[in-house]
């Protein structure tokens, strides 16, 4: 018989989402892109993944996840303001 990774079912996920554009050098910024698009990813999976190992994900996993990568994301940006600031103050 032919070998399939444990836990592969033969059953085909969603499609992917398509490729985002190169990061920008703005690491909030992406960050908030790239958090969108996992979002939606996982908006999509809910449409065909609805039992309770979903909810307890959801509510385990990604909730928190999201909710932890904003907050980063936040601070991440307050970050560099500042050091933009910094930057433009020395500059004189």
């Amino acid at each position: 018989m032919g070998s399939r990774p444990r836990g592969a079912s033969g059953v085909r996920g969603p499609d992917r989402p398509p490729r985002i554009a190169p990061v920008t050098g703005r690491p909030h910024e992406d960050g908030e892109l790239l958090l969108r698009e996992i979002g939606a990813a996982w908006s999509k999976t809910q449409q065909h993944w609805h039992d309770d190992m979903s909810s307890q994900f959801d509510r385990m996993h990604w909730t928190p996840l999201a909710d932890e990568s904003r907050s980063y994301l936040r601070a991440l940006g307050e970050c560099m303001e500042l050091l933009a600031a910094a930057e433009r103050e020395t500059d004189h």
